[in-house]
């Protein structure tokens, strides 16, 4: 966790960093490579900074606390800053339990006041500049649309915006997989094109709603189509049969140990928090990104969080055998 602060803070103050949206110069990337890889993988590994400094350096807390949010709040991705809400208002509940067992805790304000200052600073963030400026350009997109269809035809808004798609799949098809719409913002959005374009390849192909589509499927005309989020991408690649095994996969060390967790809230530890966090990240990621599952460098967190949960569960089992 500090190595990628410091890259953060070096790229930053040096003038290297590329910025989390580069063209628009908005957010602190540092020398990393895939914003939302990035993203995923300091929101996973957060929560372990925070569960060894409790456990190891409880004095230090306050200090990896504070530089956590910041590097959460620098980064500028929607995610990251939600994960500053999400892990810190978990340890935040944690603790509260924690100390009404007795066990030894820090104060649970450590944990309230970065969501409080997040909060508060939300509109002078990074992401709130990425957001407006996102904004800004869907008006003036907004107005191209307007001046197009006052002279021209739905059809040439849509070779406007989608040319790749209405050649591969004809204007009918596509027109009508966008419900007949002429919002600019859904016919520019780049996340619902491949999921179109990836849906209207599975009605032409009956079968591969079960195994899936050949990778070379996903880019026509030297555009690419394969999609922005990881569990579209599987059943798209692997088939309703990947996906299920994927999600049985997961579910078989989440749920087990969510469920152990609140069964036996006595049992609760900083590093048990942080596990549940940390694959929690990974798996909300997962589901708005492209980052996690078919990136190697991000699943990693993902696959030890969830290792750390099939171990712990299996521990727990063990024990709870010998007591009866």
């Amino acid at each position: 966790f500090f190595v990628i602060a410091a890259v953060m803070l070096i790229a930053s103050v040096t003038g290297t960093d590329p910025h989390t949206y580069q063209w628009k110069e908005v957010g602190v990337l540092g020398w990393f490579y895939n914003t939302n890889s990035q993203s995923a993988i300091l929101s996973s590994v957060v929560p372990f900074a925070l569960a060894f400094t409790m456990t190891e350096k409880p004095r230090a807390l306050p200090f990896v606390a504070a530089v956590s949010a910041c590097t959460l709040y620098a980064i500028g991705t929607r995610l990251a800053y939600a994960a500053i809400f999400g892990i810190f208002a978990v340890f935040f509940f944690a603790s509260i339990v924690m100390r009404r067992q007795g066990k030894a805790s820090p104060s649970p304000l450590i944990f309230a006041v970065p969501v409080v200052l997040s909060a508060v600073l939300m509109p002078f963030s990074p992401m709130a500049q990425n957001r407006s400026q996102v904004a800004d350009y869907a008006e003036v997109k907004s107005e191209i649309a307007s001046e197009i269809l006052s002279v021209g035809t739905e059809k040439e808004l849509y070779e406007r915006y989608l040319p790749t798609l209405v050649e591969r799949c004809g204007f009918d098809a596509v027109y009508d997989a966008y419900g007949g719409s002429t919002d600019v913002t859904n016919l520019s959005g780049t996340r619902r094109a491949k999921l179109t374009y990836s849906r209207l390849l599975l009605a032409e192909r009956p079968l591969s709603r079960f195994l899936g589509l050949d990778y070379a499927s996903m880019t026509c005309e030297n555009e690419n189509f394969d999609a922005e989020n990881d569990f579209h991408g599987i059943y798209f690649l692997c088939g309703g049969v990947g996906l299920a095994m994927l999600i049985a996969f997961i579910a078989a060390a989440f749920l087990p140990f969510v469920w152990r967790a609140i069964l036996r809230l006595e049992s609760l530890s900083p590093y048990s928090v942080a596990i549940f966090a940390s694959a929690s990240c990974s798996i909300v990621h997962a589901i708005f990104t492209a980052g996690v599952l078919r990136r190697p460098n991000a699943s990693f967190y993902l696959a030890v969080a969830l290792a750390a949960m099939v171990s712990i569960s299996r521990r727990d089992c063990r024990t709870r055998r010998k007591e009866e």
